[in-house]
């Protein structure tokens, strides 16, 4: 039963956060693992007139929409889009499988969809071919602490990523905003109140 309420917590919370990169509201600590996606986000979008086609734009574009129709709440739609992406991504590294973008891009896409193992895993990849990708390394470490509350590995994560770097400024937001939300009291147990023991009944 935890095991499900925690299922359950992990999924709202990646559909809360996809919510908010939708809108915008998250700023510079929005996961830049796409390659396109900084055009979309940032207002510059052409829509459809922006896709010229190949399987990488394609799989680009059914992200964005499965993302669109998360913020509509048509959960099912949404993963049949974020499945197609899926699908594509992975089409780009059967020829090319030292792709970092699509390495990127491909985890961010499991990691909307609900699957964090996959995210992990594609992130780690990328990883092993480039440490010094900042932007996968700044995802990765959402993916640790959003989708396995793996704070402690989050932040070693994020003090990888060296000042200068392009993403140096948002990794220390992310690494503050994980220690403001981990230094509040845990919820309890299964969502039930625990009784107050005075320390010496214990």
């Amino acid at each position: 039963m935890a095991f499900m309420n925690a299922r359950k917590r992990n999924k709202r919370i990646i559909i809360i956060f996809v919510v908010l990169i939708s809108v915008g509201l998250l700023g510079t600590t929005i996961p830049m693992g796409f390659s396109y996606i900084g055009d979309y986000i940032g207002g510059n979008s052409q829509g459809t007139a922006g896709y010229s086609g190949s399987t990488e734009d394609k799989a680009v574009q059914d992200y964005l929409e499965g993302v669109k129709l998360m913020q509509e709440e048509k959960p099912d739609a949404a993963s049949e889009k974020f499945a197609s992406a899926i699908k594509g991504f992975e089409k780009v590294l059967e020829s090319d499988p030292t792709n970092l973008p699509v390495l990127g891009d491909l985890a961010t896409t499991y990691f909307y969809s609900g699957n964090v193992d996959k995210a992990v895993y594609y992130a780690e990849k990328a990883l092993e071919i480039e440490p010094k990708y900042s932007t996968v390394r700044l995802n990765y470490a959402r993916y640790l602490f959003y989708g396995k509350n793996d704070a402690d590995n989050a932040i070693k994560q994020l003090e990888l990523i060296e000042e200068g770097d392009t993403n140096y400024q948002a990794a220390q937001q992310l690494k503050q905003e994980i220690k403001s939300i981990n230094s509040q009291p845990p919820l309890p147990q299964n969502g039930q109140p625990q009784p107050d023991i005075p320390e010496g009944k214990k």
